[in-house]
């Protein structure tokens, strides 16, 4: 799994060698999310198309699949294009230790990690953004591409409601369940 709690750089390495050795070393990508299921690379294949090449982090499996880009105003897929040689695994560990120190939660948890370009306020550097939750509440966090000068760009965050969380815990109780009906079953009564 992409554990997105340390050492993510370790297992986010091997995807994009995968991606690497499928899209080329010279591919250029648009965008670049990475969350507890897969790590997602939309990359150009010239011109204004783009595909998505997606590592499943259950089991390192590489799939390739159409995909669509929609630019407004007066952009253009070159202003969104970098490239592959600009994503550090490391960089995920460097900001996520930051994120989790001034976040100062015990329970800190990245949900989605993303990487692209900060076309919308005028500047071309690349930016992580780093969506997170703790201490019961969303947090918002962005890094530059190395991982560094992270910053909180969602003050306290928003409270989580207390149907979302429950409904987590649901779902990773399943997910531990794995596939055991019985189980499964006890997860049901225990958050009836």
């Amino acid at each position: 799994q992409f554990d997105t709690r340390e050492a993510l750089h370790v297992t986010f390495g091997s995807a994009l060698a995968q991606v690497r050795d499928s899209a080329g070393a010279d591919a250029e990508l648009t965008r670049l999310f990475i969350n507890d299921v897969q790590a997602q690379f939309i990359v150009r294949t010239g011109g204004d198309g783009v595909v998505a090449w997606s590592v499943r982090a259950e089991n390192g499996e590489l799939s390739r699949s159409e995909a669509t880009v929609t630019i407004s105003g007066n952009a253009t897929i070159e202003d969104f294009a970098f490239a592959l040689g600009a994503v550090k695994p490391v960089a995920i560990d460097r900001m996520l230790a930051a994120a989790r120190r001034d976040s100062a939660a015990a329970d800190f948890r990245p949900t989605v990690l993303s990487l692209e370009r900060r076309i919308p306020f005028g500047s071309r550097e690349l930016e992580w953004t780093i969506n997170a939750q703790g201490n019961g509440r969303n947090l918002l966090y962005r890094a530059d591409a190395e991982g560094r000068r992270v910053r909180n760009d969602g003050g306290e965050g928003t409270a989580i409601p207390p149907e979302a969380i429950e409904a987590q815990r649901l779902s990773d109780c399943i997910g531990e369940a794995q596939g055991d009906p019985q189980r499964i079953l006890a997860c049901l009564e225990r958050f009836r």
